[in-house]
Formats: C-alpha cells, sequence, structure tokens
C-alpha cells in the first residue's frame, strides 16, 4: 500500500499535464503492460517493477474516469440556442442578489418542437424566480446552454476543471418569456427527497437569523450555503487564513466524528452488558462513523466533506476489525481510497491542501519528547501547518496569510468546538422545541460575533499576506524542501539549509525586457477589454474588464492574480478608456492594491481620486525608449459615450500599436482625417470588440494591422465580433486573435527580433 499509493497518484496527476488524454488504444497497452510488470513482480518481487505497474494503473483509472464524463457533452449545435430543457434539480438552489443558482440532470432537450433524450449534468442560473423551486422536483426549462468555459490566464481560476470535477458539462441561464406564446418555466413532478430536509433547514436558519450579521456564516456550517456570506467577511477570512473554517470539510467532519466518539464510549461504559459484548472503543468508531456520515450528508455530500468521510471510515473501520497498522498506513489507505472513489480529486485544490496538512502534522510532531504539554502539541501542530502550507497556498493562490497562526489559534477551536456544535444542536431542537432551538441558534450565531473583533483586527493589520506568485510551478519543489527542513526536530543536521532552498522562489524572476521592448497582454476577461503593457521597468494597465453589482470584478479575479504571477508590484499608469462597466469595472480592485497610481480617463467624475487626468490628444510620455501617444479624444470633446474612448498609440521599435477603447465609425472617421498614415499599425485591438458599428473599411486600411485581437466573451450575447467586421479585416490581410477562444494574447515586441505572439489556450492547453 504504501509503495503503491504514490505510484498510483503520480499516474494520475501525469495526466493533467498533457493537452488530451489517451486513446482506447494506448489504454490497451497499457493494461498490457500493467499485466506483464506484475507477472514480473510476482517472480521477482522487484520494488521498481511494481512501482511501474501502479503507475500504469494510476494512468488508466484516471483516464477511464475522465473519458466517461467527457463523453457526455453537449452537441456543439445546441449551444446558445433556445432550447426546452427537462430534467431535475439535483442539488441546494443557492439565492444570490435575486438569482437562484442549481445543479439540473437534464434528461430530454427539445429544439424547434423536436425533442431527444439527453443525459448531462448542467449548473443553471435563474434570474428572478418563482418561490417555489425545491430541490428534486422535476421541471421543464426555457434556457440557452453553453459548454464549459473559463477565463484562460496565468493565475486565473480555472472554472472548467471545477465544472469536470464536479461532472458539470453545461452551464446556462433560464431566460424569461418576452412575448406571448413564449415557453415558460412548467413544474411537472413535486417528487419527496431527504434532500429537502436541507432546504427546509435553509430556509428556516436563514429566516431565523433575517437579521443578524453572521447568518450567512451559519448556514454555511450547517447546510452548506455560503451564498448568504458578504464580500467584507470573504476578504476578512481570506486576509487571515480562515477560510477553510466556511467549508464542511476535514476540520468540520473529523471533530464532529471526534464528538460522537468521545460520546460513544461514554455512553457505552455505562453498561458493563454492552461492553462484554463490544468493547467501547469499537462502539466509538461506528458512533464517529454515524456522526461524520450525517454531518456529510446533512451538508450536501460536497467533494470535501466526501474526501473526508472516505478517510474516517477507513481509519475508524482498521479499529473495528482490530487489525494493527502504522499511522503511515492509515493515511495510504485514506489516500488510495479516496483517488478510487473520485478520481478528479487530484484536480482540487483542497485535496491537495488537506492532504498535505496532514502528512506534513505527521511529520512535524515526530522526533519529539511525549512530555510536552497539550497546549504546547496544538501550538506546534497550528505551526506546523501555517509553515508547511505555505508553499502550496503561494502555487495555487500566489499568496499565504502571514497572520494565519495567530487568527487559527483562536478560530479553529472556537468554530469547531462551539459555534458547530451548537449550530447543529440547534437543527435538532428546532422540530421538537421550536423556541429553544431558536435561541440556541441564536447563541451559535452570537459566538461568532464574539469572535469576529479578533479575527477583523488581524484582517486590517498591514501586510498580513505574502504574495508570491511562482513563476514556474517547479518551484514548489525547492520550497518543499525548505519547509521540510524548518519542520524537522531541532537538533538535525543541516536546518539551515532551508534558508538556501527558499532562494530560487523568492529571486528566480520573469527575465527583464530590454530597452525599448514591450510585452503587451490582451486578458481574457470575458465580454470586456483589459490589457497590460509592460516595458523594461514600466508597467501601464488600458481598462480593467467588467464589474458587477454584487461586487464580483475583473480586477479581483484576472487582473490581480496575473500580477502576481508575473511578478507585478508597482503599476505605473492606469488608463480607463471611457465609463462603460465592461470597461472599468475592476478600476476599483485594482486602485486598492495601488493606491497611488497615476490615472488617465475620458470622465474624470466616475472616479474619487488627487492623480487623475482627462485623456487628451496629445499628450505623451516615454518609457524605456518606447513612446506613449494619446490620439483621440480631441481637445474639447467630452462626452460619456463610446466614442468618447482614450485611444492610445504606442511606439516601440519602428513598429506601432493602437489600443482604441470602443470607438465606433464616426470617431474613426475623425481618427484617420486627423492623423490617416501615422494610424498604421502592426497590432489593433479591434474597435468596440469588432462590432457592426465599428471597424470601417476607411479605418482599416488606415491601419493596415499585421495582427488583430478581439477582445470578446464566448458567445456572448452581442454576437461579438461582427461577421461582417471579421470579413473586413480577413480582407485586409491581418493575423486575427480572439480572447474568446485564444484565452489571454501575449504580444512581445523585441528589438532586432520578429514579434511573437503567444495565445495562453495553446500554450497551457488540458484535455479538459
Amino acid at each position: 500500500m504504501i509503495l503503491f499509493v504514490p505510484a498510483f497518484l503520480i499516474g494520475m496527476v501525469s495526466l493533467l499535464i498533457y493537452p488530451s488524454l489517451p486513446d482506447s488504444l494506448t489504454i490497451d497497452v497499457l493494461c498490457l503492460l500493467v499485466v506483464i510488470c506484475l507477472a514480473i513482480y510476482g517472480r521477482t518481487q522487484q520494488k521498481t517493477v511494481f512501482f511501474l505497474a501502479s503507475f500504469f494503473l494510476g494512468i488508466i483509472w484516471f483516464a477511464i474516469a475522465a473519458h466517461r464524463v467527457l463523453e457526455q457533452q453537449l452537441p456543439q449545435s445546441l449551444e446558445n440556442t433556445s432550447l426546452i430543457i427537462e430534467g431535475q434539480i439535483a442539488t441546494l438552489p443557492v439565492l444570490s442578489n435575486g438569482v437562484l443558482q442549481f445543479q439540473f440532470a437534464i434528461s430530454k432537450v427539445c429544439e424547434k418542437k423536436v425533442c431527444r433524450p439527453l443525459h448531462l449534468n448542467s449548473l443553471l442560473t435563474w434570474q428572478s424566480p418563482p418561490d417555489n423551486v425545491r430541490i428534486s422536483q422535476i421541471w421543464q426549462l426555457p434556457v440557452k446552454l453553453k459548454r464549459p468555459h473559463t477565463y484562460a490566464n496565468p493565475g486565473s481560476f480555472d472554472r472548467e476543471a471545477w465544472l469536470l470535477q464536479n461532472r458539470l458539462r453545461a452551464t446556462g441561464a433560464v431566460y424569461q418569456a418576452k412575448h406571448e406564446g413564449a415557453p415558460v418555466p412548467r413544474l411537472l413532478a413535486n417528487k419527496k427527497s431527504i434532500a429537502r430536509i436541507r432546504q427546509y433547514y435553509d430556509r428556516q436558519l436563514l429566516a431565523i437569523l433575517n437579521n443578524e450579521p453572521f447568518a450567512g456564516v451559519i448556514d454555511a456550517l450547517t447546510v452548506g450555503n455560503s451564498a448568504a456570506i458578504s464580500q467584507d467577511q470573504w476578504k476578512v477570512f481570506r486576509n487571515t487564513g480562515t477560510s477553510h473554517l466556511i467549508a464542511i470539510s476535514g476540520l468540520h467532519i473529523g471533530m464532529i466524528a471526534g464528538l460522537f466518539y468521545l460520546a460513544g464510549i461514554a455512553c457505552w461504559r455505562l453498561s458493563a452488558y454492552l461492553c462484554a459484548r463490544l468493547p467501547a472503543q469499537k462502539a466509538g468508531a461506528i458512533f464517529g462513523m454515524i456522526g461524520a456520515f450525517s454531518y456529510t450528508a446533512f451538508s450536501g455530500f460536497s467533494i470535501p466533506a466526501e474526501r473526508t468521510l472516505i478517510m474516517i471510515i477507513t481509519w475508524m473501520g482498521s479499529l473495528l476489525m482490530s487489525r494493527y497498522s502504522s499511522s503511515l498506513q492509515r493515511f495510504m489507505l485514506g489516500l488510495g481510497c479516496v483517488l478510487i472513489l473520485n478520481p478528479f480529486s487530484v484536480m482540487n485544490s483542497g485535496f491537495w491542501l488537506s492532504f498535505s496538512a496532514i502528512a506534513l502534522i505527521g511529520y512535524g510532531m515526530s522526533g519529539r519528547l511525549s512530555d510536552k504539554s497539550l497546549w504546547w502539541r496544538y501550538g506546534r501542530v497550528q505551526w506546523v501547518a501555517s509553515i508547511g502550507l505555505m508553499p502550496l497556498s503561494w502555487l495555487l493562490f500566489q499568496q499565504s496569510s502571514i497572520i494565519g497562526l495567530f487568527a487559527n489559534m483562536l478560530a479553529i477551536p472556537w468554530v469547531g468546538f462551539v459555534t458547530v456544535p451548537l449550530a447543529l444542536l440547534a437543527c435538532l431542537l428546532l422540530p421538537i422545541n421550536n423556541m429553544v432551538g431558536q435561541h440556541v441558534l441564536l447563541l451559535s450565531e452570537k459566538t461568532l460575533e464574539w469572535l469576529w473583533p479578533y479575527l477583523h483586527y488581524l484582517a486590517t493589520l498591514p501586510n498580513n499576506s505574502w504574495f508570491l506568485g511562482l513563476h514556474t510551478s517547479w518551484l514548489i519543489l525547492p520550497l518543499m524542501i525548505a519547509v521540510l527542513l524548518i519542520l524537522a526536530p531541532l537538533h538535525f543536521p543541516g536546518r539551515w539549509l532551508a534558508l538556501i532552498w527558499f532562494c530560487p522562489a523568492l529571486f528566480i524572476r520573469p527575465a527583464k525586457l530590454p530597452e525599448n521592448a514591450v510585452k503587451l497582454t490582451v486578458l481574457d476577461v470575458g465580454q470586456g477589454l483589459s490589457v497590460v503593457i509592460q516595458t523594461r521597468t514600466h508597467t501601464a494597465v488600458y481598462d480593467t474588464g467588467m464589474g458587477y453589482p454584487d461586487g464580483y470584478n475583473m480586477g479581483d479575479v484576472v487582473l490581480l492574480p496575473f500580477f502576481r504571477v508575473e511578478h507585478i508590484s508597482k503599476l505605473n499608469k492606469l488608463i480607463i478608456s471611457h465609463p462603460d462597466a465592461d470597461h472599468s469595472g475592476g478600476a476599483n480592485a485594482v486602485l486598492q492594491q495601488f493606491k497611488t497610481v497615476p490615472m488617465l480617463v475620458s470622465v474624470i467624475d466616475q472616479f474619487k481620486k488627487q492623480e487623475i487626468t482627462a485623456c487628451e490628444a496629445g499628450q505623451t510620455w516615454v518609457w524605456d525608449e518606447v513612446t506613449f501617444r494619446i490620439l483621440y479624444p480631441f481637445q474639447g470633446q467630452a462626452r460619456a459615450d463610446n466614442n468618447s474612448s482614450c485611444v492610445l498609440q504606442i511606439e516601440v521599435n519602428g513598429k506601432q500599436i493602437l489600443l482604441p477603447g470602443d470607438i465606433e465609425k464616426a470617431a474613426e472617421a475623425e481618427l484617420v482625417a486627423q492623423y490617416h498614415q501615422q494610424l498604421a499599425s502592426y497590432l489593433l485591438i479591434a474597435p468596440h470588440h469588432g462590432s457592426r458599428t465599428s471597424s470601417s473599411d476607411l479605418f482599416i486600411q488606415a491601419v493596415n494591422p499585421k495582427v488583430v485581437v478581439f477582445a470578446t466573451g464566448y458567445l456572448n450575447r452581442y454576437h461579438f465580433p461582427s461577421d461582417q467586421a471579421v470579413m473586413r479585416y480577413q480582407r485586409a490581410g491581418g493575423r486575427l486573435y480572439n480572447s474568446a477562444y485564444d484565452g489571454a494574447i501575449t504580444v512581445t515586441f523585441m528589438p532586432d527580433k520578429p514579434v511573437e505572439v503567444h495565445t495562453y489556450r495553446k500554450d497551457y492547453s488540458h484535455f479538459w
């Protein structure tokens, strides 16, 4: 087991770096190799051969599981078309800002009154839904569906991978009837299920705690619905490294299992008859598994909760079977069971963090004298987890909380042993004695109010997080060696070498650009625009992508993670072409990170900031022998429409780049009349995302671009870029790129070298 599980895991992980899965013939060959390796091992007992067999088995197991899910693909012909689907609501519907989100198991699809079976798990949103939407119901819904798609940028969250982990093969929205006779949602069957209990409690808890500040946190800790947690609360949890407390996973389920285990032993020992039939420890193990299963079921069998339940069952199972096994053997058994039952766990950051934490605690607590106090051991566990998980946090999230150790020292036992048990006790009491249950529930919420000032104080401390984007994923290896040396016993020889092993991650950076060079990245921000322009020692941002009323914005989601990966610690200029939300929505997030950055905007009143200037034709500056010019709007043309966009021209190494924002044909004609041949550019960001009202023949002829980039959203509702605009650029002979299909597009201008164009989806393609 100790040799099999690591090899099996490595085999599974190896497929994550390949752009495609092995086909059926390759899988058959691998199966044959496994048989040969096992036959050789049976004769020679060579561990290397057994390791190879386990490695091939890992590849086979993961490939088969992935093929089975990927085969359930939404036909391309059904994407972004009006459909009627039938199926069952598979998860607890979550309402946030008037939008309902839920997983929907599709069984039938109808297009233009032609119906056919289609078995597909989807993730749907429903704006302004009726009040009678419940889990397990059968509905007929008018929808528009898309295949899984994500923002493809360095540092961005891979939503396509997350959808695959949850076996979701389509996303979409329920659309509202716009004319008489249009299809409307219909409830077909109101099936009962045990999952309805979760929805009942979800509504009850939020109703009872309606005006309480931490109602959303209590709801998340009981039924797993975190939609009601505010953005400010999430920010405090992130900054203090306590976000894991909100997810129902190893910590809470383990604590509940432990409480049931101890309570089971105590109760069992009250009866000599019961102890004679079954030892109290084994009875406690049964109670522990019952407690873990009940809490996991109540929280909706989320992936982290399932993973923890499997671990607890394997550990408690070994106790029930009276079979001695070391901690390492139990750890490997639990890990192996998780990998076999849920192969996609290896794509989940929580999997790596939880199992790494267990392994590091086992390592960090070994080799010590056993006469230390309980508080010393608890503090040591927190120290080991905080320091040990830093490299993984940097790799996965580009940051690690510095004050997480102090926050978790108090928050973990407080939430785990006080808040969660009180909340679950309240859920048990509500059907029995509603009044008592409400008081216990309010008490559980109050415990969070008492804890919050401490967490809020830590979250507001300056430099509470260590931001470190690893230039390459291989830098995790020297970091892990450094961590193992730091956590080694005090007198372990060579512990000081940890400083040396930390150096690669701290000092290896992307190569600096030379003078008279530009690296321009058009980020994939969906339907919107954001461009990062880097010279040797300066960085500018042109537009910041979309922002939404609920606070979700491309600044936090795309730009800031990109800065960390690129090691951009200073921003020299922020240009907002015009006030539209799909160009300025992420600006506030960027300004929070770079408070003193000078701004160029078309409408000054949009931002309350001292160092802000209205862009106007004639403004020029030079960075590292690269010239930047504002070509438009002309003096006295202040307005707040698309044609007010700041038009930026960059000249580098004899070539020009043009960023025209959302200008349309009228502004294009003014630019051509004013500059004409001066507009000629090697790279053009297509104006107004390639709409029908822009990219006129006159403008394209004047610019004559060699490379054209369309910044659009995948299957966007505006149908950008328009077929007419695409045809005009094709006639002009330029190479066309689209962020919706290419991801982030990086164009590098170097002196005495040809221009290089790289697309993120091509350079970092995956099988999903």
